[in-house]
């Protein structure tokens, strides 16, 4: 599904734009602070119903006004998804009916987003890449979502139990519960994993030009199961009131050359490893999902040299989705262009 148009008002440095875009790929141009990163977020907030650059919505309002409202008209069959939003919430609607969760947009309008900070996935914590792994795990399987509901609502309560300082017996009615979400959830991250783990060594390794891996981590010790694992941990789960062991502790690591590539990468390697993890599963989601995807890339190619971005732009090409691109000018990019827009002071305009 592609973005036939995107209306915006009262978002960030916009009081109001519209732009048509192009079913193929879109460059958007302009100084910095004009707001051509704004115009990837809006699609993604469409998405998602998040941005890419923050978890809160009220910075997105307009100054001094009481909330946003984005639309976009997406095609074939032509259907139009609104999300108005501010301190108060999100509220999205689907041809002007509410939709009950943000889970409900991924099948019309599945996005992802290529940014700047994309590289706190080789460097940062695991909380940011297993928030990763599993919005891939949803798209490839939409069972996956209610899975990973039910491990957290279990987790929850489990956790809320450890805090009442109640006995062993109690956590008895949670523990059940617990190992049978965490496993199916476990052979649902396995599964994809698998897929991300060789479309990464495509990707990643084209990028960087060397053998670039991926090892799961499951969030408890490898050899036991995690009911022996839950059981084991029992003691120090009393004694610090929270679950210690569980896929809420999973992880994913990225290697280089058979080593640990938070350790071993440059900052420009790290760069280019988070755009091919990000590239590999813009392409799996591409090719497993129904509806088109829509890639966003804000400034990829910012800092690296004209080689690399040679080579990123050889593999953008290679996943078949709607693209827009954020750039300072329109050579900031290699490649050809369907649709040009240029933004300056809030304000879009079509050059091509």
């Amino acid at each position: 599904m592609t973005i036939e148009r995107l209306e915006i008002r009262d978002f960030r440095c916009f009081a109001a734009a519209s732009l048509a875009a192009h079913p193929e790929t879109n460059l958007i141009v302009g100084p910095n602070g004009s707001g051509k990163t704004t115009l990837l977020e809006a699609v993604h907030v469409l998405g998602t119903g998040r941005s890419f650059r923050q978890r809160d919505l009220a910075p997105l309002v307009r100054h001094g006004q009481p909330q946003f409202a984005l639309s976009a008209a997406v095609g074939n069959p032509r259907q139009l998804i609104d999300a108005t939003g501010g301190p108060g919430g999100l509220d999205l609607r689907l041809n002007g009916q509410a939709l009950r969760g943000t889970a409900e947009l991924a099948p019309v309008l599945p996005v992802q987003a290529l940014h700047p900070e994309m590289h706190a996935l080789i460097e940062g914590a695991p909380e940011g890449r297993r928030r990763f792994l599993d919005w891939g795990a949803f798209h490839v399987k939409r069972a996956y979502l209610d899975i990973w509901r039910r491990y957290h609502r279990a987790l929850k309560q489990r956790n809320a139990v450890l805090k009442a300082s109640a006995s062993p017996r109690d956590l008895d009615v949670w523990d059940g519960e617990l190992v049978r979400a965490a496993e199916l959830m476990d052979a649902g991250r396995r599964e994809y994993v698998q897929q991300l783990a060789r479309a990464f060594a495509d990707f990643g390794g084209a990028l960087l030009g060397a053998l670039v891996e991926l090892r799961y981590q499951q969030g408890w010790q490898g050899d036991v199961s995690f009911a022996a694992a839950l059981d084991a941990s029992a003691p120090r789960d009393h004694l610090y009131k929270t679950t210690h062991v569980g896929p809420h502790r999973g992880d994913l690591e990225i290697q280089l050359q058979s080593m640990p590539a938070r350790h071993l990468a440059s900052r420009g390697q790290q760069k280019m490893l988070a755009v091919g993890l990000g590239l590999a599963q813009a392409h799996i989601i591409a090719t497993t999902t129904p509806r088109r995807l829509v890639l966003l890339l804000d400034d990829p190619v910012a800092e690296i040299d004209r080689d690399r971005a040679e080579r990123i732009a050889a593999q953008v090409a290679r996943v078949p989705a709607q693209r827009f691109i954020a750039g300072l000018t329109p050579d900031a990019f290699p490649g050809e262009f369907d649709r040009v827009f240029h933004v300056k002071q809030g304000e879009v305009s079509q050059v091509l």
